[in-house]
């Protein structure tokens, strides 16, 4: 060792142990006890803050997830002064005898309101059964919404799959209020649709490009035949592309 090494060294032996405590090093000490004063908690200084909340106020979600996307394009009447992105999701309610699907746009900033909605029909199988207890003993649900430009025209579309196996694409029409910033809540839209003949419950659908566009793959379950098939969708004009089964 030479004569620097043993200089630093013997500094280290005869620093007090109290002296070394004090700096500043992994688990705030030298036995690593806790942690250093100076670290912040970002959790802890900030704390998330909840911007709306439906709660009772709202219908459950019955798809097996939400997605979030920017419909500005689709906005008409005033002037939309909100820079917000827009939140997508099926709900589901009791209408006679039967349980419907009701898809659903509202604003993503607070206080959340509901911009435009789509009656999905009867909650069912494909041959017509109802599966309402399935969805309510949460066994099923719808699969995923998908957003996107399908048919290229600059506005947004979103891609629903029914427990039929009814895949629908809506173009939807929104109309804005500036002075209260509500939304009409229509079900205005342009729509086309392909029916694959499957019972989809536990899967979603994929967004793709088969064709150089935007395609999606869907999973379902042929009950009668008691198999499993895969299905390609062109986005722009909802007709089969092909079909595994």
């Amino acid at each position: 060792m030479n004569r620097l090494g043993v200089f630093i060294l013997a500094i280290f032996l005869v620093i007090p142990g109290g002296v070394s405590a004090e700096w500043l090093m992994f688990g705030n000490d030298e036995g690593h006890t806790s942690v250093a004063e100076i670290t912040e908690r970002t959790i802890q200084k900030r704390t998330p803050v909840t911007s709306w909340d439906r709660g009772s106020s709202s219908e459950e979600v019955y798809s097996w997830g939400t997605v979030i996307g920017n419909f500005t394009p689709n906005i008409g009447g005033d002037e939309y002064d909100r820079n917000v992105l827009h939140i997508v999701y099926v709900t589901a309610e009791v209408d006679g005898e039967w349980l419907k699907g009701n898809l659903e746009i509202r604003d993503g900033g607070n206080p959340g309101n509901l911009m435009w909605q789509r009656n999905l029909g009867n909650i069912k199988n494909q041959n017509g059964q109802s599966l309402q207890t399935e969805f309510e003993n949460y066994e099923a649900a719808f699969g995923t919404p998908v957003i996107a430009d399908f048919d290229a025209n600059g506005l947004m579309d979103v891609a629903v799959v029914t427990p039929h196996g009814v895949v629908h694409f809506f173009e939807p029409e929104i109309q804005y209020d500036a002075a209260n910033g509500n939304y009409d809540q229509s079900n205005n839209c342009e729509t086309w649709s392909n029916a694959t003949g499957y019972t989809v419950i536990r899967s979603n659908p994929i967004l793709t490009s088969l064709n150089g566009g935007s395609d999606l793959i869907i999973s379902g379950i042929d009950i009668d035949n008691d198999e499993i098939g895969v299905v390609a969708i062109d986005g722009s004009t909802g007709d089969q592309l092909w079909d595994f089964e």
